[in-house]
């Protein structure tokens, strides 16, 4: 009988710091979850986006809340999600990154190399604005589904041109496609 308590008590002190490690190792991911809870990193991005997009900056001195990404001037929630779009004042298809140096440079007078200078930043001392007004705007679009519909003869005919293949695309689809089917054909 006492040789049997021994050897539970042995076990017990063998067991527990085990158990003590299982349980710290669960309070630890409890407080990790907890602080994920109270805010995401990329906000902090978002946050600079949005001081970005409302201070006056550049050689003009203006905000790009006068910046129109499809929505009218200055709204940016659902915007990204009608991108890339046709903007008449340019006449050409832009997505979010090329609508915004084009903002930068009409409304804040960058020049087009200043205004896509760092686009990517390093995550240390190079900080990227392009990023950051991407993640802001993306942001405000989170919940809005994008919209299909083609208003103008205009921007039907420049989006059915962006469709079409160059002439060299389907000499290489039909080069693929004869090869793939002399492999199938040979297997």
């Amino acid at each position: 009988m006492i040789g049997m308590r021994a050897g539970l008590a042995l076990i017990a002190v063998a067991i527990a710091p085990v158990a003590m490690a299982q349980g710290s190792t669960t309070d630890e991911i409890a407080k990790y979850r907890a602080a994920l809870e109270d805010g995401n990193p990329a906000e902090l991005w978002e946050i600079r986006g949005e001081a970005l997009w409302k201070e006056p900056r550049g050689p003009k001195h203006a905000s790009l809340e006068g910046c129109d990404l499809g929505l009218g001037p200055g709204v940016v929630k659902g915007a990204y999600a009608g991108l890339p779009r046709y903007f008449a004042d340019t006449d050409r298809v832009l997505d979010l990154e090329s609508r915004l140096v084009g903002c930068m440079v009409k409304l804040q007078g960058f020049t087009e190399a200043e205004a896509q200078k760092n686009p990517f930043g390093n995550g240390n001392a190079a900080r990227s604005d392009l990023e950051a007004l991407t993640a802001y705007v993306t942001s405000e679009s989170r919940t809005p589904r994008r919209s299909r519909r083609i208003g103008s003869a205009r921007r039907s005919s420049i989006i059915a041109a962006a469709r079409t293949t160059s002439p060299a695309r389907p000499a290489m689809a039909t080069k693929a496609s004869a090869s793939a089917c002399r492999i199938c054909r040979t297997s």
